[in-house]
Parts: structure tokens; sequence; C-alpha cells
């Protein structure tokens, strides 16, 4: 967050009235349209988070990100947002992936995994900050 442009609180608004909005969103079209289920929310989700982290690379890379920075930033924020359906997705189809004899050791599973890469993700990130100074 504090790499993005403006400020830190109303980057903080935004993210959360984006997972708000798209909560809503998502749960209404659950529930009015009978194929739009847990899977179209997952699949919809990572689309979403590829295609704006597709665009700020290619802004990056092209040297727009100055140019687009307001673009720039909430894709950014929407990215962000949109792991928040994923996060809620994965462990309701966890529940229902696995058999009931071992749905308490796939959920388990799945938490684990998830817990270990929310713990991961900050080192990697510094490490490549720090190890691809060039970028």
């Amino acid at each position: 967050m504090e790499k993005l442009s403006g400020s830190i609180y109303l980057n903080s608004v935004y993210t959360g009235l984006m997972r708000y909005v798209c909560n809503l969103t998502l749960g209404y079209a659950d529930l009015k349209f009978k194929r739009i289920g847990r899977k179209f929310v997952h699949t919809s989700g990572l689309v979403i988070i590829i295609l704006s982290l597709a665009f700020v690379i290619i802004a990056h890379f092209s040297g727009l990100n100055h140019t687009l920075k307001g673009e720039v930033r909430l894709l950014i924020l929407l990215a962000s947002s949109m792991t928040s359906q994923i996060y809620v997705t994965t462990g309701v189809v966890g529940n229902e992936l696995f058999p009931t004899p071992i749905r308490n050791v796939g959920y388990a599973f799945l938490q684990l995994w998830n817990r270990l890469g929310v713990i991961a993700s900050p080192f990697v990130f510094y490490w490549v900050t720090t190890n691809l100074r060039f970028l």
C-alpha cells in the first residue's frame, strides 16, 4: 500500500468500497442467476486479477505508469480487493470438494497453505525489491 500513489487512508477506503460492491454484486448475482455459482465467482476473480495486473505490468514496461497513475492505482486496488473473493470461495468450495470423512483434514490442509502464503508473501516481495533493483 505504501508504494501506491495517493493517501494510504483513501486507498484503504477505496479497497473496502470495492470489496463491498463486489461482494454485494456477486452475492445478488448468485441468488438471481442459476449459472453463476462459486466456480464462476472464483474464476471471474482470477480473471479480473490477471487482467488488472497485466495492464499494470504493460504500463510499467512501456513507461506509461506515470501518465496512467490513477488507472494503475485503481487496477492495483481492484486486484487486491478481488483476492477477498478468492479467499472466501476457497474456504466454501473446500468444504464442498472433500467428502464428509475427510472434510476436516481437507479444510485444515487448505487453511494451512492459505496461512503459509499469507506469511511468506511479504518476504517474497521484499526479496524481489531488494534483489531486482534494475526494475
